[in-house]
């Protein structure tokens, strides 16, 4: 039986086999409390202008995959979706989630869709 990989190199990186998506994922216990923010494929071609790796590069770093990832805690029913909420990714760090927009504390903006 062949194992289906996926294409997309964060995803393939966080659940199938190297050591730190398993590192990551043995820290999401119990894994129904977190939620993965997936870039979506086409943002992850090209060079990261702050680190001056390639995207695929950084998809090994612990603190990449883990700034992807919130406590399912911390989401709120939203009663008004053009207000801004900030949100605490597993390594500490803070994301802020606007209309469809992420908004990381470096100032980025990610356009997002479901």
């Amino acid at each position: 039986m062949k194992i289906y990989r996926p294409r997309h190199p964060f995803l393939r990186s966080l659940f199938y086999g190297s050591s730190v998506g398993n590192e990551i994922l043995a820290v999401l216990q119990p894994r129904a409390t977190h939620v993965v923010l997936v870039p979506c494929l086409e943002s992850m071609e090209g060079i990261d202008a702050a680190s001056g790796l390639e995207f695929i590069e950084l998809c090994r770093n612990y603190d990449f995959l883990a700034s992807h990832i919130i406590h399912s805690s911390s989401l709120v029913k939203r009663s008004n979706r053009l207000k801004p909420i900030a949100f605490e990714t597993i390594n500490a760090r803070t994301i802020v989630i606007r209309d469809d927009q992420i908004i990381t504390a470096k100032g980025k903006i990610s356009s997002c869709s479901a």
